[in-house]
């Protein structure tokens, strides 16, 4: 789903247990300040998704940044990563092996949001284009 306002509508106006929404540092579609918070005061259950999608490959981030980036939402139970091979599994294993023992270091949340706003339009995120399908068509 393309909206948050969208989102928050159908939170506020239906009976779920968990809602998945693409939440990442980049502010696309003002989730984390839309549906985030309608959300947690339903206190449903939250999986982020598109976390690090067209924002790692670019260089102006690092994995480390955009998974604590996400992990510290408050009410987010769940962040979904895709993998593209063994070597950013392990990667991205390390890294939440270290955030776990507290061992990452800090950073500073509104500058990497200011760092990434200019990626937060469909046109750099492009699983955010219309008509975007994520998947095989069966």
């Amino acid at each position: 789903m393309d909206s948050a306002e969208r989102s928050k509508q159908l939170i506020e106006n239906l009976d779920f247990d968990v809602t998945l929404l693409a939440m990442n540092a980049t502010q696309y579609g003002d989730f984390v300040q839309t549906a985030l918070p309608a959300a947690r005061q339903k206190n449903l259950g939250v999986i982020s998704m598109k976390i690090m999608r067209n924002i790692v490959d670019k260089g102006i981030a690092k994995p480390e940044e955009l998974l604590k980036y996400n992990w510290d939402l408050p009410g987010v139970a769940v962040n979904l990563v895709s993998q593209t091979g063994m070597e950013p599994l392990v990667q991205n294993i390390d890294i939440a092996k270290r955030y776990g023992q507290g061992l990452q270091a800090r950073f500073n949340r509104q500058e990497l949001e200011q760092r990434l706003a200019h990626l937060g339009h469909e046109a750099n995120l492009v699983w955010a284009q219309p008509g975007y399908y994520d998947g095989m068509v069966c």
